[in-house]
């Protein structure tokens, strides 16, 4: 592995922010690459944060990530909004770096018909240059809209779904994703009970701190 597990702050505005990767592994162990993550200063909950933000100040903090990931060689998974998709230059911009991003999304926003034909048409041009598309914290409850939205480069499911799962339960939702996605990502794995569950019920890549005795 070549990511290293440092932190870097990110100032935004008056909002700092401190990034680490974390390591993305298959699960027959080879390496796959890592999700740059942000963790907000004096903020609990991040997903909730992210959240509210709007798809301007997502885009001010992807372009500082971008900085961090130029030159390379792993795939780094960095979550944008939906929104963003929209915007050409914004676009250009990732078809500008040659490392291979996993661009995640989790909230699809209400668009108009001709900002969905934008966002397939980039998501497209993305795709021709070697990034990927992901759908972000998949839950029980997630919309059908959503998930047939795109046929996905890969899915991943939320760590609290899948804490909860038990039995085949796990191994029965990895087929259903299936449908709408190549590649299966199980979030939250910390344990090696947790580990086998997910390698023997046909989940492609996972992701947590079951991984970090694996950093150089």
């Amino acid at each position: 592995m070549t990511i290293q597990p440092e932190r870097t702050v990110i100032m935004l505005g008056r909002k700092q922010f401190h990034a680490r990767f974390q390591p993305i592994v298959g699960l027959s162990q080879q390496y796959y690459g890592a999700e740059l993550l942000s963790i907000v200063s004096g903020v609990d909950n991040v997903e909730d944060f992210f959240s509210i933000q709007s798809s301007r100040s997502v885009r001010d903090l992807v372009e500082q990530q971008l900085k961090l990931v130029s030159g390379k060689n792993e795939r780094i998974f960095i979550n944008i909004a939906h929104q963003n998709l929209i915007d050409d230059d914004f676009v250009n911009r990732l078809l500008s770096i040659r490392t291979p991003l996993a661009l995640e999304i989790e909230h699809l926003a209400s668009l108009s018909l001709e900002e969905h034909l934008r966002v397939r048409h980039n998501t497209g041009r993305l795709r021709d240059c070697g990034h990927q598309i992901w759908l972000d914290d998949v839950k029980r409850h997630t919309p059908l809209a959503a998930l047939r939205y795109l046929y996905w480069d890969g899915i991943k499911i939320d760590k609290h779904y899948f804490w909860q799962m038990r039995g085949a339960f796990l191994q029965q939702a990895a087929r259903f994703y299936r449908r709408y996605a190549q590649t299966i990502l199980v979030e939250g794995i910390e344990t090696e009970v947790q580990y086998l569950h997910c390698r023997q019920s046909g989940i492609d890549l996972g992701q947590g701190y079951y991984w970090h005795c694996y950093l150089p």
